[in-house]
């Protein structure tokens, strides 16, 4: 008697998720301002407002890929345990601390710590780290920690770009701690990750590499430029990579530069553990960024980095959230990474959108010379 084998359970990703998180008001005015000039009628909410998250976890949990998500809670960070083993960390966290009970007050430009911002920064973080130790304790591979306020911009000193804390850099740190050897970050948000890269940018034990739109410093509390020499600092020097893009790059320019510059630095870096960074605002339709990325783009990205974590890293793929504005098209983008990253052979949802029209001579251009970059400068891409 023929007896038909059991069909192979379908994949599962564990999503860290604590609706306290949507408590984080930063406010409203001219973009992200928070200025009133007297003359609008309509003063726009905040980019990072909870909306784009409700959409987020929304089509995760309603949408064709909820079959495939674990619900897991998310916990606040924990001082003591979590977040006070990073030099010069204390100071500022006691500075965050006296804000949050005096009522909050302006961080930085577009960030603001008003009440309810720093309990949600601590649930951010804890939940991140969370998602860190799901895959260190051996309790599943894949772990997405869907978090709000971002922290990729976070320095060990500092608030910037609408982040208090650096969720990924903490989960990073935890993993160093942990025992693993060696960790690559991949970072997509359309904005450099500056905050992770200055928390490892003398280490040579995490590879950070970063592709955002070439958009340079921005003020005080962002001095990093995001540029090619910006390589890292002594022990350090290579292992902070950065691919400033051209506006407008779209989906098959970030792909050759997925498959020419991260794929083979990654296999060459050959980590035990992936961070891969996630922020819609790359998106063709994003208010804060310019790169066109579509649905068809990120569920690419997303394939391309599940392909690394199966042959370096037995699977073990820790995804962050960082930015995302557009309240509609980032969960639907957010719905196409996570596809990509389940490694499912065809999308589950159609893009609203459809057609974005994209030119990759120029991307294709700047990819090209970067990597002949990196192998000119960068000691371990010549070994």
């Amino acid at each position: 008697m023929d007896v038909t084998p059991p069909s192979p359970p379908p994949p599962q990703i564990d999503v860290f998720w604590d609706e306290g998180m949507l408590a984080h008001d930063p406010g409203r005015g001219v973009f992200d301002s928070g200025h009133d000039p007297g003359f609008l009628e309509v003063l726009e909410r905040h980019p990072e407002n909870p909306d784009r998250v409700k959409n987020m976890v929304s089509i995760l949990k309603r949408g064709p890929i909820s079959p495939f998500i674990r619900w897991n809670p998310g916990r606040p960070a924990r001082f003591m345990l979590d977040i006070a083993c990073i030099p010069k960390f204390s100071e500022y966290i006691e500075e965050l601390v006296k804000a949050d009970a005096t009522g909050g007050k302006p961080l930085c430009s577009g960030t603001f710590l008003n009440p309810g911002s720093w309990a949600a920064a601590l649930l951010a973080a804890g939940t991140t780290l969370s998602s860190m130790e799901h895959i260190l304790n051996a309790k599943g591979k894949l772990a997405y920690a869907l978090v709000r306020p971002p922290g990729h911009h976070a320095q060990p000193t500092q608030a910037d770009g609408y982040c208090f804390l650096n969720n990924a850099g903490l989960a990073v740190q935890l993993g160093l701690n942990s025992g693993c050897a060696k960790i690559a970050v991949i970072d997509i948000d359309v904005h450099y990750g500056n905050g992770t890269a200055e928390g490892f940018y003398k280490s040579d034990d995490v590879l950070t590499i970063s592709l955002h739109m070439n958009h340079g410093s921005w003020g005080p509390s962002h001095p990093q430029n995001g540029s090619i020499d910006e390589l890292g600092e002594g022990r350090g020097f290579g292992f902070n990579l950065n691919v400033p893009l051209p506006n407008g790059t779209g989906d098959r320019g970030y792909k050759h530069a997925m498959t020419e510059l991260v794929v083979p630095t990654v296999r060459k870096f050959d980590p035990e553990l992936l961070v891969f960074v996630i922020g819609q605002d790359s998106s063709a339709f994003d208010p804060n960024g310019r790169q066109c990325l579509t649905m068809a783009g990120y569920w690419e990205i997303g394939r391309i980095v599940r392909e690394l974590a199966d042959d370096h890293t037995e699977g073990r793929l820790l995804i962050v959230q960082e930015g995302g504005y557009h309240i509609t098209y980032s969960a639907y983008c957010l719905h196409a990474t996570l596809e990509g990253v389940l490694g499912l052979p065809n999308p589950l949802l159609e893009d609203p959108i459809a057609y974005y029209p994209e030119d990759e001579a120029l991307s294709f251009k700047v990819v090209d010379s970067i990597k002949q970059y990196w192998k000119e400068t960068v000691p371990f891409l010549r070994e």
